[in-house]
């Protein structure tokens, strides 16, 4: 699979017809003009680092914190010619203007059946990479995205692992430059992101694909229908919740619509509690100094796959520029068009942002029902740990991150979620928005991926003809030579 790590190179889409800017007069239910966009963005990936300790300990000498895999990979970073930060415990205090990448212990745990699988010999470590601010086309974000990359793959021939699981996110923050938003832009992201949170979906893992009525209320990624659900106005018409977004007029009212004002959910919610977090807009909030005007989106599971880190990125940030741009007349005609037609799907919607076309290739294959990129994904994985310690952690892992984002599993969750009227009330034509599923298109029986545990064990151990590689051999101490 080739790699589009270039494509963060790409600008911002242009304005979208008709070319009237969101603070025009058009809009009058603006309370604040920020006519110049200059679009910003971090990341920030949060995993496991599996590392053999004897050898780990001996090569971090004479470090003796609480973190030696997160401080061997600062180092390592740091050899790459980054400016990097080592931080036991994150601060908001330290380098609050995001000019350096960041390591930091996380809080995240296996689970049960994955701690169990850890080699003997072997620890594990949470950690979470947090990039420095890039300007969007303009900085060395692929080149410094690549060095990273660089350096997990250093750090997983010299006999370490690298893995993320259910627990971990893959976080995106969009900003502009030191400006922040006007309350248009942010009204305009959450309209786009609430009405086609079907279309979002799709692009996720089904414990991102969450069911409104049924999660927690501190989850950090619930979608826009959790807050409507539970909230005050119990209309379930989509469009309704549409009208109540736009009836905020300032960026304070907005953001107590995160703050479930009913049932078991009162005051236990906010902008983490959001698959978009728009906390960070805010001049003053709890916890936090001096802290980044930005949309944190959250919803994306804990990934190292490069290819998925960039779609994502040009994603949100394009999202972020087409609703900044964008005329809200123009985006009301749009929303009623679109909002009600089932054949309106993610590459469509991908078109309209004008999302570059690597990224919705790359999409585009995972959204294919009939091809399986889930599967493949899992097969490489598998058989890159087939011959060294991991392999049981790996197989396992894979297995259950396959049974979450294959295709069809992901198509049948928005399925799911539609029949339980969990994108609000589409009206009475809209009953499937996946026929495919089961109307005998395909070559399954019921048109749903119902594998036995077994059949998917024998599908994932079918490795095709990939070469299973070699045991890593290199010692710890070597992890830091170049690469010729």
């Amino acid at each position: 699979m080739p790699c589009y790590i270039y494509i963060l190179t790409a600008t911002i889409p242009a304005s979208p017809k008709p070319l009237i800017h969101i603070v025009s007069a058009a809009n009058s239910k603006m309370t604040d003009i920020i006519t110049d966009l200059e679009i910003t963005f971090g990341l920030e990936l949060e995993f496991f680092i599996l590392y053999p300790e004897v050898r780990l300990l001996e090569s971090v000498f004479p470090y003796t914190g609480k973190s030696p895999a997160g401080f061997a990979l600062h180092q390592l970073i740091e050899e790459q010619g980054l400016s990097v930060i080592f931080l036991e415990e994150d601060s908001y205090h330290v380098d609050s203007e995001y000019t350096a990448w960041r390591v930091t212990r996380d809080n995240h745990e296996l689970r049960d059946e994955e701690e169990d699988a850890v080699p003997a010999g072997y620890r594990v470590e949470a950690v979470e990479l947090v990039s420095r601010k890039f300007r969007l086309g303009h900085d060395a974000s692929q080149q410094e995205l690549q060095a990273v990359m660089q350096v997990f793959g250093q750090m997983e021939r010299a006999g370490c692992r690298l893995v993320t699981n259910i627990e971990t996110g893959f976080h995106v923050h969009v900003g502009n430059g030191d400006l922040g938003f006007p309350l248009g832009t942010v009204k305009n992201i959450y309209s786009m992101a609430t009405a086609f949170e079907r279309c979002f979906d799709a692009l996720h893992t089904t414990h991102r694909i969450q069911h409104g009525r049924n999660i927690e209320p501190m989850n950090p990624s619930n979608p826009p229908s959790f807050f409507f659900y539970n909230g005050t106005n119990e209309d379930r018409y989509l469009l309704t919740w549409l009208d109540d977004i736009e009836r905020y007029k300032t960026l304070g009212t907005f953001l107590k619509h995160f703050d479930c004002a009913r049932g078991e959910f009162v005051n236990f919610t906010n902008g983490k509690s959001s698959n978009i977090n728009f906390d960070n807009l805010l001049e003053q909030r709890p916890f936090e100094i001096l802290p980044p005007t930005t949309i944190e989106f959250r919803q994306h599971a804990g990934t190292l796959d490069v290819d998925e880190i960039c779609a994502w990125i040009l994603t949100v940030t394009n999202l972020v520029a087409w609703s900044h741009h964008v005329d809200y007349e123009y985006l009301d005609s749009f929303v009623e068009a679109k909002v009600f037609d089932t054949d309106f799907r993610m590459l469509q919607l991908l078109d309209i942002l004008e999302v570059h076309p690597h990224a919705k290739a790359h999409f585009a294959q995972r959204l294919n029902l009939q091809d399986d990129a889930a599967l493949r994904h899992a097969q490489v994985e598998i058989a890159s740990a087939s011959k060294g310690p991991f392999y049981t952690l790996v197989r396992g892992m894979e297995k259950a991150r396959y049974t979450r984002s294959s295709a069809r599993t992901m198509a049948a969750a928005i399925e799911g979620k539609l029949q339980d009227g969990l994108y609000g009330y589409l009206g009475p034509d809209v009953e499937t928005l996946y026929p495919e599923l089961t109307s005998g298109d395909d070559d399954s029986d019921d048109g749903v991926a119902s594998q036995t545990s077994e059949e998917l064990d024998r599908e994932l151990l079918e490795l095709c003809e990939l070469s299973l590689g070699e045991s890593p051999e290199n010692s710890f101490e070597d992890m830091t030579m170049q690469e010729d």
